[in-house]
């Protein structure tokens, strides 16, 4: 029983270091969902937080980060997670070990991540500000 309550202290206490302000004017945001072009920042910030499992259409929401050993990964935990990248895969290890989320795609290349997004409805994804042409009809703007 302590064991199981020093995992979930330690778990709540990691969730709450994450509770800090985002940078997300550093990033690009990709979607592929039907009639959404732009969010407030406020929507973007809770979708990649996970507090939302369901668009508007009822379609699932889908998180597409870069893979840990990105190039692009370090400027979305940074600018979206306010943490390093290992603090941001742990993040949504603690969502997934508490049963809260399924965990994000994560993929290697910008390009990689554009063709999952264009290719899975639902989808939506974070890249460094300039990292890959966007085609417009993906693009996520922020309110």
């Amino acid at each position: 029983m302590k064991t199981w309550y020093l995992i979930v202290l330690g778990l709540l206490a990691a969730h709450l270091s994450y509770a800090q302000k985002s940078d997300i004017g550093e990033l690009d945001f990709i979607i592929n969902v039907n009639g959404v072009t732009e969010l407030p920042q406020s929507e973007i910030l809770k979708t990649f937080k996970n507090g939302r499992s369901l668009w508007d259409s009822n379609q699932k929401v889908i998180i597409v980060l870069p893979a840990k050993n990105s190039s692009l990964a370090s400027d979305v935990a940074k600018n979206l997670y306010n943490t390093s990248v290992s603090g941001m895969q742990k993040f949504w290890l603690a969502l997934v070990f508490q049963g809260r989320s399924s965990p994000p795609v994560f993929l290697q290349s910008a390009q990689d991540i554009v063709e999952y997004v264009e290719n899975n409805p639902g989808a939506i994804a974070a890249i460094p500000a300039g990292s890959i042409v966007i085609p417009s009809n993906l693009k996520l703007s922020i309110k």
